[in-house]
């Protein structure tokens, strides 16, 4: 970015996205029994076509049943504690770096990486 712009490493990360989005179309499965890859050994080790219940049947759930479980409240609570703080380093911590403690954009964008890295 900082050689040729913004604008032609955008580019390049999207071309290579695209290309990973490509191989992962082609090789990925829906169902592990239309995987190429997978043997049919494999399919009854991991229990492939022994199902106790007819196709398609799942046993109902309502909303109100998932609301009233603690563990999805406490699910929805970190999750949004989390993003809180992941809002902040992606759109802030970047500007704070270079604004403020004066880095330049490439040590500000090491020192930005490095949470993600990291984790």
């Amino acid at each position: 970015m900082v050689t040729f712009g913004w604008r032609t490493a955008f580019y390049l990360c999207s071309i290579l996205a695209l290309v990973i989005a490509g191989l992962w179309y082609w090789y990925a499965t829906d169902h592990p029994a239309s995987h190429l890859k997978i043997s049919p050994e494999e399919l009854l080790l991991i229990g492939v076509g022994k199902t106790a219940e007819p196709s398609g049947a799942r046993p109902s759930t309502s909303w109100w049943t998932l609301l009233r479980n603690p563990n999805i409240s406490l699910i929805c609570a970190s999750y949004f504690l989390s993003s809180y703080v992941l809002f902040l380093f992606i759109f802030w911590f970047y500007l704070y770096l270079i604004d403020e403690r004066k880095f330049s954009i490439l040590g500000g964008g090491f020192f930005t990486s490095m949470p993600y890295v990291l984790a």
